[in-house]
């Protein structure tokens, strides 16, 4: 009976040291800006799932990782859920909001044959739900497919980070790309792909700090970001443009 209840007394302090150190975690995750599960769907979040999902319902689903479930592979981890366990795969949308701007992924969720819908694959230790819209409409053909991004700032450097990462989704999956892990960058491809990743970095920096297009440049020349790596910028995306990478629109 001594071991059994040093044992619970055991289980039961390793529980409250593990909730403890998540909440640590997620009050870090969000100091920081990081991508959090958002705990209401507030206007802009509401209109970017109406936009996407007219009349959707966002669902708060549990996490509940599967040991074989592979991180960034929802897809495939929840066929081989529904291969072990029955049940069906439920495509649709997982929300996420940072402090900048908020994204909707496209993800797969695991149906059990009652009913009862659950996010399997691997998550931080400090996200323990998700926001899971529904999308009847998504037709997953194997092809990667970009997340929808909104600006929650109203500031156009925010604006410049989101349109950095849509051109680099777009570089690495224009065509048969979307459907391959691995190929080669043209040599000039590399150079629009190295440009894009450094812009990305430094914007983020310069957003998180709240600087705007008429603050020091991200590359600390001392010109104004407007008049400096702004414009670079948009010649990359021009030249994406020109050779059909992604649509005039971004």
């Amino acid at each position: 009976m001594t071991y059994v209840r040093e044992f619970r007394l055991f289980n039961t302090l390793w529980r409250l040291g593990r909730w403890s150190f998540s909440l640590c975690l997620a009050f870090i995750a969000k100091s920081l800006g990081l991508h959090m599960t958002p705990e209401t769907l507030d206007g802009p979040v509401r209109a970017m799932v109406e936009r996407i999902v007219p009349g959707g319902t966002v669902l708060d689903l549990l996490v509940h990782t599967e040991r074989f479930a592979r991180k960034d592979e929802c897809f495939a981890s929840v066929e081989e859920k529904v291969r072990r366990d029955g049940g069906e795969r439920v495509l649709g949308w997982h929300i996420w909001k940072g402090n900048l701007i908020a994204e909707a992924e496209l993800h797969a969720v695991w149906k059990s044959p009652d009913g009862q819908l659950t996010d399997i694959v691997p998550r931080p230790l400090f996200i323990s739900r998700i926001l899971f819209l529904p999308d009847e409409k998504i037709v997953y053909t194997g092809a990667t497919v970009d997340n929808i991004r909104i600006n929650l700032s109203g500031s156009p450097v925010v604006d410049d980070f989101i349109r950095a990462h849509s051109a680099k989704f777009a570089l690495l999956n224009v065509g048969q790309r979307a459907y391959m892990q691995e190929f080669e960058l043209s040599s000039s491809e590399k150079e629009v792909y190295e440009f894009l990743i450094s812009m990305i970095s430094g914007i983020e920096y310069m957003a998180l700090a709240r600087r705007g297009i008429d603050d020091p440049c991200l590359c600390r020349s001392g010109k104004a970001y407007r008049v400096c790596h702004r414009p670079q910028l948009e010649s990359a995306l021009e030249v994406l443009r020109t050779n059909g990478y992604f649509s005039p629109s971004v």
